[in-house]
């Protein structure tokens, strides 16, 4: 084994050593980027045979990364649970905030007051002032139930712009996973930086939208929106859309709010596949939860169910009845109202304006005619028994009062949802990071560990050079 060849042999080992620390400090330089996992040089043993001349020595595979596929695809269904309930919780507990529950207003309030009024008339049937709360208290049940829905409405419009909002977010991060990707197969696959905000990005997606990631053979990533639409495909995008739906609407439900769908530039319609992330979780309020009080095109929804239910019982009871004049006169129904939209109408529910205080029909004609029978059953329709007096079984408070206890027990599973999502993403990034992430002790003393590699090589080179100068003496 000559000293040329040694000295061969450490000059690759020193090159080898300073790889291994520009390894070790890319990753402390790397510590808090998103997405970057420990990478690692793998050393390996040169040949060493001296009767041949090969001085061994110490050389390096290719650099490894630190990934766990089964850890990242954990975090990114954490993260798509995470995203839907966070949404979901923030959006059930804005419309769980539109219904007072502490009797002090809201529309239950306003509710009691009407059959409260009710009650007083029946009490003092001929008084003008009795007569004239019960026409206000209509005009407040009015006006309480399109507050109610126009409240309901302004949040419906806000998870519009949410929508449109994320859908163009989704969009932008697959144009610059499509970028990466290019950047891969162009060579890039063992590069560091690149491999995390690949993944970074991924995560980012994943809080946005159900999705699925497979990597393909070239290092590059496909993305499947809902595992239907190829929202990613190497270096090429396929974006999405939302809008307005208003086909599929039952007839005779003109006016009603109208539902969204979310479908591919091509016209797959994903709407009823979204079922994570955030995209998932508006979609659900908007079409579900919201269209379930509110109507749309294919229900009438609770809050018009209740707003028919007692004006078409009140106007009968009172078409049914007579004043208490001499003679008697008919009644007149206390609201107006378009059945002919049943999804639309607390839109058109109206104090009929026919009515006048002193045509309040609160006689029971009979037999036996009883001057305050048709006011009490009006102020009993709250808590009636009588079929003809529920919603589905239900009295009109329990109805109402039912809708709140829903929309309520939606809240808090969204909200308990969130909390065990988050306490389960925080675990799993946690098990990353002491698997794949970087530990600044562990680095310091890989750092160390090749330093003094570095040294003791320098020092056998030191010593090789001597020998050689020797060696170049005693030939001269």
């Amino acid at each position: 084994m000559s000293l040329f060849s040694s000295l061969l042999s450490s000059r690759s080992t020193l090159q080898t050593f300073q790889k291994g620390l520009s390894v070790a400090q890319n990753n402390v330089a790397n510590v808090n980027t998103p997405g970057y996992v420990k990478q690692r040089l793998p050393l390996q043993a040169a040949q060493f045979d001296p009767e041949r001349g090969i001085a061994g020595g110490v050389n390096s595979g290719p650099v490894e990364s630190g990934r766990n596929d089964f850890l990242d695809r954990s975090i990114r269904g954490h993260q798509q649970n995470t995203g839907y309930y966070e949404q979901k919780s923030s959006l059930l507990t804005a419309i769980e905030n539109q219904f007072d529950v502490t009797g002090q207003g809201g529309l239950n309030t306003t509710l009691n007051q009407f059959f409260q009024a009710f009650s007083s008339l029946s009490v003092s049937p001929n008084d003008p002032v009795q007569r004239n709360k019960v026409i206000s208290s209509a005009q407040d049940l009015v006006a309480g139930f399109r507050s109610l829905t126009g409240r309901l409405d302004e949040i419906a419009g806000n998870v519009d712009q949410q929508l449109d909002q994320n859908v163009k977010q989704i969009n932008e991060l697959a144009g610059q996973l499509a970028k990466m990707n290019a950047a891969v197969v162009a060579g890039g696959s063992n590069d560091p930086a690149l491999d995390a905000s690949i993944n970074a990005t991924l995560e980012q997606l994943s809080n946005l939208a159900p999705v699925n990631v497979l990597q393909q053979q070239d290092g590059s990533y496909t993305v499947l929106l809902a595992g239907r639409v190829p929202l990613v495909t190497g270096a090429h995008t396929q974006s999405i859309q939302v809008e307005s739906n208003v086909a599929g609407s039952a007839p005779g439900n003109t006016g009603a709010p109208s539902s969204v769908r979310v479908h591919s530039q091509e016209g797959v319609d994903v709407t009823q596949a979204l079922t994570g992330g955030q995209l998932g979780a508006l979609v659900e309020v908007r079409n579900t939860t919201l269209a379930g009080l509110r109507g749309d095109g294919n229900q009438q929804g609770s809050i018009n169910q209740l707003a028919e239910s007692i004006a078409r019982r009140v106007n009968t009871l009172l078409s049914a009845g007579q004043t208490t004049d001499t003679p008697p006169q008919a009644g007149v129904p206390l609201f107006t109202y378009d059945p002919s939209q049943p999804a639309a109408i607390v839109r058109t529910l109206a104090v009929n304006p026919a009515l006048t205080p002193d045509r309040i029909a609160t006689a029971n004609p009979g037999p036996p005619a009883v001057s305050n029978g048709i006011a009490l059953q009006l102020a009993g329709l709250a808590q009636s028994t009588d079929p003809a007096d529920q919603i589905n079984g239900a009295t009109y408070q329990n109805f109402f009062g039912n809708v709140i206890a829903g929309v309520g027990r939606e809240s808090a599973a969204a909200s308990s949802n969130q909390n065990l999502e988050k306490s389960m993403l925080s675990q799993a990034e946690t098990l990353r990071q002491d698997t794949s992430g970087v530990n600044l002790d562990e680095e310091a003393l890989y750092m160390l560990q090749f330093q003094r590699a570095y040294q003791a090589t320098s020092q056998f080179i030191r010593a090789l050079d001597d020998v050689t100068q020797q060696t170049l003496a005693i030939i001269r």
